[in-house]
């Protein structure tokens, strides 16, 4: 079995909240990984674990959020996400972040391909 370290955002974590992950992690018996939690930082590998906040700094997370932050479930699904999702993933990109950030819906104007060529939504 693998072991990979898992960030985790805030950190230090509660006791409590670290059984609450060991016990989401041991939930996800088709992951066949052992994770170490350690505290998020920039250009900390894999996807952050936040729970009920979001980092100071740019990154794509796995949040949870504030009122399931001791919710078993998910704590469990956020885990499956960090540790499976692509990272590409839509659904928690930049737009996410900031929208969640300003507290408001952000979306692109525009996509640019891997030729610098961009299209406006």
């Amino acid at each position: 079995m693998t072991t990979i370290p898992q960030p985790v955002w805030p950190w230090p974590m509660s006791d409590e909240r670290l059984e609450l992950l060991k016990q989401a992690k041991a939930s996800l018996t088709d992951i066949d990984v052992l994770i170490v939690p350690v505290p998020w930082h920039p250009g900390s590998p894999g996807r952050p674990l936040c729970f009920g906040a979001l980092p100071d700094a740019y990154t794509i997370t796995a949040p949870i959020r504030v009122e399931n932050v001791d919710n078993v479930d998910s704590i469990a699904a956020a885990l499956r996400f960090a540790l499976t999702a692509p990272a590409n993933d839509p659904n928690y990109d930049e737009a996410h972040w900031l929208g969640a950030v300003m507290g408001c819906d952000v979306r692109y104007s525009h996509t640019e391909d891997e030729h610098g060529v961009v299209f406006f939504s």
